[in-house]
């Protein structure tokens, strides 16, 4: 009986796949952290992109990385209370997860916390608990001297994130570095929800904070995931499967590994995954991108994000003139921009120049935009089918453009 492979490929948002895409550099720079607690003033970092890009799965990463190094670890969702979460479930959960060395630690250190240890964390009294987050660190800093803390908050947003809670939780997380507390805190959103949520005057602990920013992979990096992870489950790519199954992808990390995972069911036990298997596996991906992703997101929209959006479509390839959309619409510049920023926000539109390259989105005026997601400008074409005339996929700068059989 023939071998059957498994899939190494991990499509879903969220997911960490078996071997990550880029930021390779950033990887370097927390575990050098983690191996040797020399923080040097990095106590934040903003990852920022757009959705699907892998900033979850960095997360996730760089979490495991802490926990195998002994860090301490707090991960939760920048949510309305996330800050009291923190404080009334996960610090209790940590203590009460404490060996009896450390137990006895903490009762030297700080008695009315250790008085919550072994306490069923349903009947836990209330506790003011983001004016305490601070005490709680410094009182973990002294219980384990030796180790630091990792709190990792993910979807951060302007809209789901209340200022004045954010900036309370920077003010006590500044106050536990003051104090000595090996402290790093990786903030993950949307790069327009974050830029606009860290303009205040009250963030600086965030505005200090490294950004790095998530976007698409290029074509060699796309490439080299590929073929290694196929590589972890036993088979190699074809060097003309391996090239179209990364067109296919445009370097988006959801989609390689959707168009990976697809590629490997076509025959499975063979040893190498040839054209044949890459050509089926994209056309099982286009399928369902258009129904788990495309298909949602225009249902998702309004009359006049789709107006918006169906204007965007219509223009040649490439970064397109917002002169050309206000046209288009037959609205006023002013008007046109409520929707432009809505969009962006959402994460259907990324604001770029001529050549591609991304701008702050709350730069009015001229400029030009683009879709964020892979096939989504063809999708809305072939909805409006009449309208245009069939064209090829719009090419990402250094990028090939996907395989002319799948426009």
């Amino acid at each position: 009986m023939a071998e059957i492979f498994n899939s190494p490929f991990r499509p879903g948002y969220g997911v960490r796949p078996l071997v990550l895409g880029g930021h390779q550099p950033l990887l370097d720079r927390v575990q050098a952290i983690f191996d040797h607690g020399d923080i040097a003033g990095l106590n934040a970092m903003l990852l920022a992109g757009v959705r699907g890009s892998g900033k979850t799965s960095m997360l996730s990463e760089i979490t495991e990385r802490a926990e195998t190094a002994g860090w301490i670890t707090i991960g939760t969702i920048a949510s309305r209370g996330f800050a009291d979460r923190i404080t009334s479930s996960t610090v209790p959960k940590l203590l009460n997860d404490l060996d009896n060395p450390a137990r006895l630690r903490l009762k030297g250190v700080n008695a009315s916390l250790a008085r919550m240890v072994s306490v069923d964390l349903e009947r836990i009294p209330d506790r003011k608990a983001i004016d305490t987050l601070a005490d709680d660190l410094i009182t973990l800093a002294r219980v384990f001297p030796e180790r630091g803390v990792l709190i990792t908050i993910d979807e951060v947003s302007k809209v789901k994130t209340k200022v004045e809670e954010m900036t309370q939780f920077c003010n006590e997380i500044q106050i536990a570095i003051s104090a000595g507390v090996k402290i790093l805190v990786v903030f993950a959103g949307i790069v327009t929800e974050i830029d606009k949520l860290v303009t205040g005057p009250q963030l600086t602990f965030m505005q200090r904070a490294r950004t790095e920013p998530f976007y698409l992979f290029d074509f060699d990096e796309t490439q080299r995931v590929l073929r290694e992870t196929a590589g972890t489950g036993g088979r190699t790519i074809h060097a003309d499967a391996l090239d179209y199954l990364a067109r296919a992808s445009q370097g988006y990390p959801y989609l390689i590994q959707l168009v990976g995972d697809e590629a490997w069911r076509h025959n499975q036990s063979s040893p190498v995954i040839d054209a044949d298997a890459a050509r089926a596996g994209a056309t099982s991906m286009m399928q369902r991108i258009e129904n788990e992703v495309l298909r949602r997101t225009i249902q998702d929209l309004s009359a006049k994000d789709r107006e918006f959006i169906d204007a965007l479509a219509d223009q040649p390839d490439g970064p397109v003139k917002m002169a050309a959309i206000v046209s288009a619409m037959g609205k006023s510049s002013s008007y046109v921009e409520q929707y432009r920023l809505r969009l962006i926000n959402s994460g259907y539109v990324i604001p770029v120049d001529k050549d591609g390259s991304l701008r702050h989105p709350d730069e009015r005026g001229a400029g030009h935009v683009a879709f964020a997601l892979p096939y989504l400008r063809e999708y809305i074409r072939r909805l409006n089918e009449g309208r245009l005339p069939a064209s090829p996929p719009m090419n990402r700068g250094q990028f090939p453009p996907p395989p002319i059989d799948l426009a």
